[in-house]
């Protein structure tokens, strides 16, 4: 995988899972539709979730201490994905909150998002 195209076919596997990347990506639209194009059912998508100023602290200080991308609007609030989920035809089928009090070392919240392509 060289993080723009995934070396399968259309529809080739039935579930794509894609847990606490994205918002490591500058090019996430691409990412998620390539993800749509070899998926044929659903799609698991982990994401850490920013609603308060406390969550964007953390995630700045978690992103400048990564090597990959660096951009605060790489992380979303639950309504940014959904309008991102429903842009690529993707229905929610659950969502599935992991507190912030889950990891002290990062308090934030997160969600998995398990989404079914529309037929």
């Amino acid at each position: 995988f060289d993080g723009k195209s995934i070396p399968l076919n259309d529809n080739e596997v039935d579930t794509s899972v894609i847990m606490f990347v994205l918002h490591h990506s500058d090019n996430q639209m691409e990412l998620l539709e390539e993800a749509c194009r070899v998926t044929k059912g659903y799609i698991i998508i982990g994401e850490d979730i920013m609603t308060t100023a406390v969550d964007k602290v953390f995630g700045n200080i978690h992103l400048k201490t990564s090597p990959w991308a660096k951009s605060n609007n790489l992380f979303h609030a639950t309504d940014k994905w959904m309008k991102i989920f429903l842009k690529l035809n993707l229905d929610l089928v659950q969502t599935v909150t992991i507190p912030r009090n889950t990891y002290p070392v990062y308090p934030v919240n997160r969600s998995i998002f398990v989404l079914k392509k529309s037929v």
